[in-house]
């Protein structure tokens, strides 16, 4: 009798253990080996993470003896229903991602639901003014299986209410723009367990990786964006179909050139001969209101694409530009360049070239009505900007102007290497319990299918087909209120906010892209070696960023008041030595130590 209890009590025993290893994983532990080379990345576990593991993985002291044991076809493993990338494509010898992976949908089977900070502009557009009613989010839901809980913030409130969160501890699963929400550096992020290290998790993210270590062969500073350390990654970074960072530069009215003999925009390729193109506009164009160019309350719009042939920035009240010569690293705001460029400027303002109300304009929307009204003959332009202004005004025509130059085929050093990356981004929190699944959800978005759905979104909102089977774009979108690429944004990926590869909707029959593409080859059009551009690497540490954060404002707001005065003519510029020295005084001389610090670690470590 006894040796039937004790047979019957292990047996019991076996199949309890049997049991016990057929939960769901969810989230595998982050390797904790060495880090490896930049790009091979340290992987989490190649886990299933719903797959149950083999009976035979249960712990030994609960094994029943071999007579015992079930039949063979308990210990096979339950089908996945997590469909992850790790061990489903091909890597290099130095474990980089070889090829890009094309996940089956949907991602996970099981009832899952990941929270999701992000934000939104436009949300007055959307029904009930939620996105999860948006039917680009509905539909992703059911494509991916990954169930979103939004929380959604706008573009004043959202760094605030990240703040609630982190000190609640409590941060979302996905977060875009996490390291711009944070209020440390990056590096901070992850060690304070605020972020995942993506690194931990290359295996997760073959689409994103490819695409990056394919276009860093041709962007210095995209890996040292891309990584914020060689082992740590804080970030997926939106990506442009378009790679070469030319997607804005000014632009003249064709129309106006036509009408006064004054050759073609494209052609217009120095100082000069945009200064004479806006003196004729001045002097031959009588229409009231008109001005023939427009700067912005920053000056440029998009630094370094004005006067790029002076290899330098003429913006102000943005972020603290830096360039290095001949390995030497400078500021920019105190240099010859920058009085050459406000020399300039001042002379174009006297002659009535420049609208004197440019302060009062931070942005082309703040220009509609000047714009409809064809007032303006020299503007910054995106590439999708064109085709809408040609439509509001009847008869204009917008066309890229070439980048101007000291002299024609300079060769410029500085100004128009970018990032490679778009604003939008998304991070992981770190204490997820689905870190896996959620660097899957991101990098499907970089996937050709997913990239493609998060370009265009649902059939019958942003596009349709013809009766040819032609993409074309549909008239909600293309007479959207705050034009097309505004509709792109409230009813597809949102470049400014969310990562992703976008491809930029503009592939579409009846959606005219003879400016984007003249434009691109226009604005690219330029020699270009890049020498003087400074290195991301180069990144401040936590008391540096305060302190330098500390010294900014006063600087700009100088810079800011000094440059306008000078422009405008209230200012000599006799005063630019003493604007230099009182510029070195409120802290240029010290952040500039501080960057200089900064990039010698860098170069150090290189």
């Amino acid at each position: 009798m006894k040796k039937k209890v004790l047979a019957l009590v292990l047996a019991i025993l076996f199949a309890l253990a049997l049991f016990s290893g057929c939960g769901p994983k969810t989230t595998p532990p982050a390797n904790t080996a060495a880090p490896a080379d930049v790009g091979q990345g340290t992987s989490a576990p190649d886990a299933k993470p719903t797959q149950a593991p083999a009976a035979s993985q249960a712990p030994a002291a609960t094994q029943a003896p071999a007579a015992s044991q079930a039949p063979a076809a308990t210990s096979e493993p339950e089908p996945e229903v997590d469909h992850l990338a790790p061990g489903h494509y091909a890597k290099t010898a130095d474990g980089k991602p070889a090829e890009k992976y094309e996940y089956p949908l949907p991602l996970t089977e099981r009832d899952v639901r990941l929270r999701f900070f992000t934000i939104t502009w436009t949300s007055q557009y959307m029904p009930d003014g939620l996105m999860e009613n948006v039917d680009y989010w509905i539909e992703m839901q059911k494509m991916t299986g990954v169930h979103l809980e939004f929380l959604q913030m706008t573009a004043a409130n959202c760094k605030e209410q990240f703040a609630v969160l982190a000190a609640a501890d409590d941060i979302p699963d996905i977060t875009s723009q996490g390291q711009y929400r944070y209020s440390g550096t990056s590096e901070q992020a992850i060690d304070e367990q605020i972020f995942a290290n993506l690194y931990n998790y290359t295996d997760y993210m073959p689409n994103y990786l490819w695409e990056i270590y394919d276009r860093a062969k041709d962007n210095i500073n995209l890996l040292d964006t891309a990584f914020v350390k060689k082992d740590k990654i804080v970030s997926f970074y939106g990506l442009s179909y378009n790679r070469n960072g030319s997607a804005s530069g000014w632009s003249l009215r064709q129309d106006l050139m036509d009408k006064y003999g004054l050759g073609k925009a494209e052609d217009v390729d120095t100082i000069d001969k945009a200064h004479d193109v806006l003196y004729a506009f001045k002097t031959q164009h009588d229409q009231p209101g008109f001005w023939p160019m427009n700067l912005y309350s920053t000056l440029e719009r998009e630094a370094g694409k004005l006067f790029t042939g002076l290899n330098t920035y003429l913006t102000i009240n943005l972020s603290i530009g830096l360039r290095l010569i001949d390995g030497v690293p400078e500021l920019i705001g105190i240099s010859n360049d920058e009085r050459e460029g406000i020399e300039i400027l001042r002379q174009w303002f006297s002659e009535g070239l420049i609208n004197p109300n440019y302060n009062g304009y931070t942005s082309n929307t703040d220009m509609t009505t000047e714009l409809s009204n064809g007032e303006i003959g020299f503007l910054s332009l995106a590439t999708g900007d064109a085709s809408n202004y040609n439509v509001v005004c009847e008869g204009c025509n917008w066309q890229a102007c070439h980048r101007l130059l000291r002299e024609p085929n300079q060769t410029v050093h500085y100004g128009l290497s970018t990032s490679g990356v778009t604003y939008g981004s998304f991070c992981i929190g770190a204490k997820s319990e689905e870190i896996p699944l959620a660097t899957t959800w991101c990098d499907w978005q970089y996937s050709e299918s997913g990239s493609e759905y998060i370009t265009w979104g649902v059939p019958g909102v942003l596009w349709e087909r013809n009766d040819k089977g032609e993409r074309v774009v549909t008239d909600f979108a293309l007479n959207f209120d705050r034009g097309y690429g505004w509709a792109i944004m409230t009813f597809a990926n949102c470049v400014l906010s969310e990562a992703g590869l976008n491809g930029g909707g503009d592939k579409a029959v009846n959606y005219d892209t003879s400016y984007n593409d003249h434009a691109v080859a226009v604005w690219t059009n330029v020699k270009n070696d890049n020498a003087w551009v400074w290195r991301t690497g180069a990144k401040l540490n936590q008391d540096e960023t305060d302190e330098v954060s500390g010294l900014t404002a006063d600087v700009q707001t100088y810079q800011a008041e000094m440059w306008s005065m000078m422009i405008d003519g209230s200012a000599g510029m006799d005063r630019w030595d003493e604007y230099v020295k009182q510029m070195k005084s409120m802290g240029f001389d010290r952040m500039l130590e501080i960057y200089t610090d900064a990039y010698n670690r860098f170069m150090a470590e290189q």
